[in-house]
């Protein structure tokens, strides 16, 4: 998969890519993760066609360790992964990013938790950056569930220049119903430099997600995994079941436009959960993807 540079999410919040982030329409402050029992089987492998372009590993609790990357350039090796840190707890506090084959230090990402919020700090190692937790990172406002938003809005001004920028998630009943962005952006000399907005409905079946247990106990790994371009047309829901279609309408100036994407599953006869999935846009078809399990411990 395509994954886009995580410092860009420090200066465009979401922009126009398919999030689907786990999140609630609750409005319980509660920032830590609900430990609940392992399925009896956690994602292993995520293929596009021949190629793997999703990996994960685990912990001896069950908690995702590491989640490797491909760079989809068919080469059918990864590029990068994640190994993520977690509290006694259990919750998670950030992760590590190694470049495979590189002798660079990685960059390292730690969450600070509040009452009901969490911010995101990315410090590249190489560079020599100081960990200093007092400058500015992303936010997000976090329930039981996960994210349920992406900064503020509140429309900020500075040197001329007026802001607002946010996502929101709507989850009801473990799925997600809502994702919807809101950006502009105009300069002190009056020029618009980013006016839209983009929303995402979803309908989902009623089969269990194999996903969902490792995003339910990591938001953190599920934003990471699922920020990301999705052009090959792999859409990871992070609720209780899978999607079967998604409504997409996005708006700028030069007016509103929509579009379904309709997903065509199967479903694996030992776990339950999906074996492959291929999404319709219009007349674009995607390529097959293809999901392995391996038992939880």
């Amino acid at each position: 998969m395509n994954v886009k540079s995580l410092q860009w999410y420090k200066t465009a919040i979401a922009a126009i890519i398919t999030l689907s982030t786990a999140a609630s329409c609750s409005k319980s402050d509660n920032s830590s993760p609900v430990a609940t029992p392992a399925p009896a089987y956690l994602p292993s492998v995520i293929y596009e066609n021949e190629t793997a372009i999703d990996s994960f590993t685990y912990n001896s609790n069950n908690s995702v360790d590491k989640i490797y990357l491909s760079d989809n350039s068919g080469s059918n090796s990864y590029y990068m992964y994640f190994q993520f840190s977690y509290d006694a707890s259990g919750l998670c506090t950030g992760a590590r990013e190694y470049t495979i084959g590189s002798s660079k230090l990685p960059v390292l990402d730690t969450l600070v938790y509040s009452t009901g919020k969490v911010t995101w700090y990315t410090f590249y190692l190489s560079r020599n950056e100081t960990i200093d937790l007092s400058g500015e990172g992303l936010e997000w406002t976090l329930t039981t569930d996960g994210i349920v938003q992406e900064g503020s809005k509140d429309t900020t001004r500075l040197d001329g220049e007026k802001r607002l920028q946010y996502a929101t998630w709507t989850f009801s009943a473990g799925n997600l119903l809502t994702y919807a962005y809101t950006g502009y952006v105009a300069y002190s000399n009056g020029s618009i430099i980013e006016n839209q907005s983009l929303k995402h409905t979803y309908t989902c079946d009623a089969k269990d997600n194999g996903l969902y247990w490792l995003f339910k106990n990591n938001p953190f790994a599920g934003y990471l995994l699922t920020g990301r371009d999705y052009s090959e047309g792999l859409y990871l829901s992070q609720g209780k079941n899978n999607f079967t279609k998604i409504l997409r309408e996005y708006t700028s100036t030069d007016g509103t436009t929509s579009a379904t994407f309709n997903f065509t599953n199967t479903y694996d006869s030992e776990s339950g959960f999906v074996k492959t999935q291929q999404t319709v846009i219009g007349d674009y078809t995607s390529p097959m993807h293809t999901f392995y399990y391996v038992k939880s411990k």
